[in-house]
């Protein structure tokens, strides 16, 4: 990369000198608009944490069938994480442009885009789960327990598959890092993983609903989701004349 922009990129025209040149004013913002992106990941951090000892303290039947369940979920999962990516950057280039018109009009757009994906992905975990368990030596109570937890991966990936791109994509590549951090403190740290313990250790409920209470965040999550991005509060100009 340093090759490259020191020897053929001539639109930046970047010299060697000009790494060691802080620019005061970008570095304030980068510190304002990043800070809240590292705190929701420390979040993610500590749920992950968090559900890995719920998870593992879990009778063996219930760890395995969440170890096949998962990796199907985990593999579609990325489609999400893709059109999180690709939204950001649409919605960042066009308020940098300053057309509200057309902002409007790719908001709506991705968010039936995203939709549809749901709609597909679910679909698609529905079509390929049973050939997948199919192919496990495992118990009937082990193969019982993946089926339960697939259904609720099914419903989870729909509805991920629309907030994860509204929120990390739209809501944040339009510039308001903070609500996805308030959202994720409020369910994550306030709602989910308080119940999962709960429920997993105090009322020693079944590995079903402590599954369904993890994956919980994903499913009412749509609703500010829905609220904030339709009322384009979250639109910010990060870009300096």
């Amino acid at each position: 990369m340093a090759v490259f922009l020191f020897t053929r990129e001539k639109r930046l025209d970047i010299k060697p000198r000009d790494w060691l040149h802080v620019d005061r004013a970008m570095l304030k913002d980068y510190v304002r608009v990043s800070t809240p992106i590292l705190f929701a990941a420390a979040v993610w951090g500590v749920s992950n944490a968090v559900q890995t000892v719920i998870l593992g303290h879990m009778d063996a039947s219930a760890i395995a069938a969440q170890s096949i369940s998962s990796t199907l979920y985990l593999l579609l999962k990325v489609t999400s994480v893709g059109a999180s990516s690709a939204a950001a950057v649409l919605i960042g280039k066009t308020i940098g442009a300053g057309d509200m018109g057309k902002l409007k009009e790719y908001t709506r757009t991705l968010q039936l885009l995203f939709v549809g994906i749901g709609l597909a992905l679910a679909a698609l975990y529905t079509a390929i789960r049973f050939p997948l368990l199919s192919v496990y030596n495992i118990s009937d109570e082990t193969r019982r327990m993946a089926n339960a937890f697939m259904t609720i991966q099914t419903i989870t990936i729909f509805t991920m598959s629309y907030q994860m791109p509204v929120n990390a994509g739209i809501i944040r590549g339009g510039g308001d890092t903070a609500f996805i951090l308030w959202v994720d403190m409020v369910s994550i740290l306030g709602i989910v993983l308080p119940l999962a313990v709960l429920a997993a250790f105090v009322w020693r409920w079944s590995p079903v609903v402590v599954t369904l209470i993890l994956n919980s965040d994903q499913i009412f999550k749509c609703v500010p989701a829905f609220i904030r991005v339709n009322g384009y509060k979250w639109v910010r100009k990060l870009t300096r004349e």
